[in-house]
């Protein structure tokens, strides 16, 4: 029962980034109250176009949220905050959102940038994937993607330790192979 238990537990977990790798911003003004899951980043999305963007296509598609709408979701607010266009990710958004992080932080998101790029291109090889939604897929896995990666590199000083959290690197390694962590570095995980 435990089991089954943990693993509904991690499924709302997955579910939880899923959501929040749209953005991480504090709705209360309290950064505390940021849904970071794992590691303690403090995010700097602007949540004005999140709000309207969120609006628009929920209140356009009357229904139920469902992966689809995930996805128009994330193509409009990163296309509404300068991250994506109509000819892909803006890369130099990215990087200049990179070097704005604390240096704890730059080394594991820059890895994430060009991890998940080449994870997007590798997914998108499959014609099934780029028709299997009326939105663009690419922002929303190219973010999901950098979120997990982060998480999975999360410097130690940022790393919130707990069973759930533990459980969660290997998911993260069974979802994008052991080349989601640096190379060079131990995961908080892995000491505690």
């Amino acid at each position: 029962m435990f089991i089954a238990d943990l693993g509904t537990v991690l499924r709302l977990i997955a579910l939880i980034v899923q959501v929040a790798t749209i953005v991480d911003f504090n709705f209360d003004g309290n950064p505390k109250s940021d849904s970071q899951i794992c590691c303690m980043v403090e995010h700097t999305f602007p949540k004005e176009p999140f709000v309207e963007c969120y609006q628009k296509i929920v209140k356009e598609a009357k229904r139920e949220i469902d992966n689809d709408l995930i996805r128009c979701i994330h193509q409009c607010y990163y296309g509404a905050i300068g991250m994506f266009s109509n000819e892909g990710l803006v890369a130099d958004k990215y990087r200049a959102y990179r070097d704005n992080l604390e240096p704890a932080l730059q080394k594991p998101f820059a890895w994430a940038m060009t991890f998940c790029a080449a994870c997007v291109k590798k997914v998108l090889e499959d014609p099934a994937v780029r028709k299997s939604s009326r939105c663009n897929p690419v922002p929303y896995m190219y973010n999901r993607c950098l979120n997990e990666a982060v998480i999975a590199n999360c410097p130690a000083d940022r790393w919130i330790n707990s069973s759930l959290c533990t459980e969660l690197i290997p998911k993260l390694q069974q979802r994008y192979g052991k080349g989601i962590l640096l190379p060079t570095e131990e995961k908080p995980s892995q000491n505690g």
